[in-house]
């Protein structure tokens, strides 16, 4: 908390739908430092946010993945009468099975809110094996007990027809400070080159996003001769080298073309897409990506840049290739490299029109997803 995360993000537009919809909102989540004094509240986006670690004082720090205990502080300090619903987003599963069992005795429904499957990351059996039998058991079990879903794609919906679901893949609020950031063009300045941003972490061993496959996919339709601008905010040229070492020929080849940017705060990596033709990322079709949906894309849209990418999630449903962005129909190196093509392809003033397009349609702000939101609300179960 406030927006350090994509979790971040996605917590407080929910909260944002929410309060369109007629609710008062609490938010417990993580800060850097749990505020001092933990009585105070901290104000962001005009919602109370609490440390769930210790959100109020007086309460011991607890576990919040293995205890409810500081949520039904914050229920008790609210009045369990008056709380409609605890929406849990993402929760651990150990945690949610327990706060599922006091809401039930308090009468409160649980918003099992589940848009996240992990799959297998690096070299790490105890901690892979944990995470997929967690996420298996929130996906499944825990959604059924819960009775209420709130997911980001119509592959999730369809896994659950018993259910009181809703989709929502992301809501955003474009008038948020963290959107107000101007265009950093520094990185592309003097230029009418194309202009390319990766901005996040693409996982381990660079598998999430296929960083390494757009970096290849340039060097063959770039060469050495066409000009371009690709600007990747999170890491340092020496963090992806450690991660791709037979790389270091291609950086070599397109320096001052790809520009490392390194780790930069939120708002800063903003200004530097907001300068940009297209924020670029693919992603394999698995159960993974088909559950959630890009935090990416959703930002993008927000900050009026068109988005070039491949068909997963539910990405087909807001991107019309050529229109507001460019989709491929998979991730392969030649649909990469044929889209890329088409990318070079377009006039200055072709991107131009494309990013007004975008700026002028956003299907993520908040108040597209308040009739949804009170039609879920109003069909809400109690737990089992």
């Amino acid at each position: 908390m406030p927006d350090r995360t994509a979790s971040a993000l996605r917590a407080l537009g929910n909260a944002a739908v929410l309060r369109a919809a007629g609710y008062r909102v609490v938010v417990a989540g993580k800060f850097a430092q749990i505020p001092d004094p933990a009585s105070q509240p901290l104000r962001v986006q005009g919602f109370d946010c609490h440390d769930i670690r210790e959100p109020l004082a007086g309460t011991p720090r607890r576990d919040y993945t293995l205890t409810p205990a500081n949520i039904e502080a914050l229920l008790a300090l609210v009045g369990p009468e008056r709380v409609v619903a605890v929406m849990a987003y993402n929760f651990p599963g150990f945690g949610l099975a327990r706060l599922i069992r006091v809401a039930h005795r308090l009468g409160i429904p649980v918003i099992n809110e589940s848009t996240e499957w992990y799959g297998w990351e690096g070299f790490r059996p105890v901690t892979n094996v944990r995470r997929i039998l967690e996420s298996r058991w929130r996906n499944n079990g825990l959604v059924r007990e819960a009775g209420n879903l709130v997911c980001a794609t119509r592959w999730s919906q369809a896994r659950h027809p018993g259910v009181n679901a809703l989709v929502l893949p992301f809501a955003l609020d474009p008038g948020w400070d963290c959107w107000q950031t101007p265009p950093n063009e520094d990185w592309c300045a003097g230029t009418d080159a194309l202009r390319f941003v990766y901005s996040g972490s693409p996982g381990l061993g660079m598998h999430k996003d296929r960083l390494p496959l757009i970096v290849q996919a340039l060097d063959r339709v770039a060469g050495d001769s066409r000009d371009y601008r690709f600007a990747v905010v999170g890491m340092s040229a020496q963090d992806y080298l450690r991660s791709v070492p037979a790389h270091a020929a291609i950086l070599r080849r397109h320096a001052g073309r790809l520009r490392f940017l390194g780790r930069r705060p939120h708002r800063d990596a903003v200004g530097v897409l907001r300068a940009a033709d297209f924020s670029i990322f693919v992603r394999e079709r698995n159960r993974v990506s088909e559950v959630g949906f890009p935090t990416k894309y959703a930002e993008a849209v927000t900050c009026g840049v068109p988005v070039f990418t491949n068909r997963s999630s539910d990405i087909g449903d807001y991107l019309r290739d050529g229109d507001n962005g460019i989709l491929l129909p998979d991730c392969g190196a030649d649909a990469l490299a044929q889209g890329l093509q088409r990318a070079f392809d377009l006039s200055r003033a072709e991107r131009a029109a494309m990013k007004a397009r975008v700026a002028a349609d956003n299907p993520f702000a908040v108040q597209a997803w308040v009739p949804r939101m009170r039609a879920f609300m109003q069909n809400l179960r109690m737990p089992r």
